[in-house]
Formats: structure tokens, sequence, C-alpha cells
């Protein structure tokens, strides 16, 4: 009996954190809003790349990184959902990552972050 108890709070559990992060919207497949969604979180359609690199030169940001310079680099791990929430939605996102990236630079010592999951 007690392993049923145990099993059944943990899929309510488990249905509680899935739903935590809902943001209340249909997921319909209503995709006429999608570009204008997708700008909201990462800019607008004149956002330019600090190196303002083509896609297609992408693999050449890189160049002039010595071999190895992973193993001397602090890197930061973020989940983004549960990170810094800065539209008081419940989820994290990444205009509340960027409003911390001076805390994780300079308070941290942080040479890079990685994200993970993003989706």
């Amino acid at each position: 009996m007690k392993k049923v108890k145990f099993y059944l709070c943990a899929v309510l559990l488990s249905a509680v954190l899935f739903a935590s992060c809902s943001n209340g919207s249909s997921s319909g497949n209503d995709d006429s809003s999608f570009p204008e969604q997708l700008l909201s979180y990462v800019g607008d359609e004149t956002y330019k790349s600090p190196k303002n690199t083509s896609v297609e030169d992408a693999e050449n940001q890189s160049s002039g990184l010595e071999d190895g310079w992973w193993n001397d680099t602090a890197f930061y791990h973020i989940w983004v959902k549960s990170f810094c929430d800065s539209n008081d939605d419940g989820c994290g996102d990444f205009n509340g990552i960027k409003s911390k990236l001076d805390y994780i630079k300079n308070d941290l010592g942080c040479d890079g972050i990685w994200l993970s999951p993003d989706f």
C-alpha cells in the first residue's frame, strides 16, 4: 500500500511540475503570430550580431582561440526556465539571463554560460 501511495504522489508531483511553467495560452495550432512571438524573445528584425557575422560565416567566429581554451575557462550552467524571470510570468527567460550577465562575469568570475534546456 505504501508503494501505491508513493507512486501516486510521484505522478501527481510530476504533473504539477510539468504544468508549473504554463503561460496559460492554448497550445492550439494557431501559428499566425509565431514570428511576432519569436521576436519578443530574441529582439527585432534590425538586430545585428556583435561581429555582424552571417550564418554562413559562423564557423569562423572561433578563429584566434588557442587549442584547449576551455580547459582554463569557468562556465556557469543556467537552466533557463528556473534562473531569472524578468516579466513575472513564473518562468525564467532570456531577458532575465541578460539582466544577470554582469553578475555572472564580474562577481562570480565566469567566462561563459551554458544554457540548458532552452526550449
